[in-house]
């Protein structure tokens, strides 16, 4: 499994790509948040692989991870927000 410090240190000061409806703007508690579908490496007690993720605020954490939506909703934000901090973390030389 692929783990990135790099990356992971770059949600410092990162905004909230994910957006949900709970969002806080990145209110200072972004962090690089993991997939939470197998395809992506996800199993019993143990994280997706590092380069699916998200940049994320913890509201927006709790929402996803939570048991509001459906798994191909999961799938759909997901996508959303990987998408985009995809292109920021390529822009601000992360990847």
């Amino acid at each position: 499994m692929m783990r990135s410090p790099k990356l992971r240190k770059s949600a410092d000061g990162a905004p909230c790509c994910m957006r949900g409806p709970t969002c806080n703007g990145g209110q200072g508690d972004v962090a690089w948040r993991h997939s939470n579908h197998a395809r992506h490496g996800k199993g019993m007690g143990q994280k997706a692989h590092d380069l699916f993720g998200f940049y994320g605020c913890q509201p927006c954490e709790d929402w996803y991870a939570g048991p509001l939506l459906l798994k191909s909703e999961k799938l759909e934000w997901f996508m959303k927000a990987w998408e985009r901090s995809m292109i920021y973390a390529c822009e601000t030389g992360a990847i």
